[in-house]
């Protein structure tokens, strides 16, 4: 790109370096949305013949809260963007976790290609589930704390240590009643957070 003369020294184009680089990271979460409405779409069109259980639809709902819970959350960190790439890459983690949690919550290669037991599916791979909550509650609290905005003991950061507290229960036993526990946590935490900030 072109700088134009007439525009300030830190603008391409009319972007500012922190516009461009929010830019990027915004596609990613565009990519995730993206994962989760046709995830959707593919469910509401083919209902009938999938077999879906109790267990997954809330899942992904709780899953979706919590990433507009989190995108809310993030304009705090733009400031930080510019000083290094490295504040750059730990950005990305968030996002890009989040990604490999909707693929895992919405297996669209497989539904595409008539794979139609989502209960299996969802079983087979709640541990998972349950990790990729924790790894993004965790690594979503370490990013706010070194880009300075919160501290380790906030009450931002409690209810994401509780997150992954409930998520880790659901990583270690298999059992489905865990497992909806965990679900049912997550959705009433997630909504006290949203009501609470």
């Amino acid at each position: 790109l072109l700088r134009d003369i007439q525009q300030p020294f830190n603008q391409i184009s009319g972007f500012s370096f922190v516009e461009y680089l929010t830019v990027f990271i915004t596609f990613i979460y565009g990519f995730v949305t993206w994962r989760f409405l046709e995830g959707w779409g593919v469910i509401i069109t083919h209902f009938k013949k999938l077999n879906i259980g109790y267990d997954y639809i809330p899942w992904t709902v709780v899953g979706f809260l919590l990433m507009l819970d989190m995108w809310w959350g993030t304009w705090g960190r733009e400031a930080y963007l510019p000083k290094n790439i490295l504040f750059f890459f730990l950005s990305l983690i968030v996002p890009a976790l989040y990604y490999f949690f909707s693929a895992i919550l919405f297996p669209l290669e497989l539904l595409k290609r008539g794979y139609y037991n989502i209960n299996h599916y969802y079983y087979r791979n709640n541990k998972t589930t349950c990790l990729f909550f924790a790894m993004i509650l965790l690594s979503n609290s370490v990013v706010a704390i070194v880009m300075e905005e919160t501290v380790f003991w906030s009450s931002e950061n409690l209810f994401r240590y509780f997150g992954v507290a409930i998520a880790t229960a659901g990583v270690i036993t298999p059992k489905l009643t865990i497992h909806r526990v965990v679900l049912i946590l997550g959705l009433i935490t997630i909504i006290v957070h949203a009501l609470t900030e």
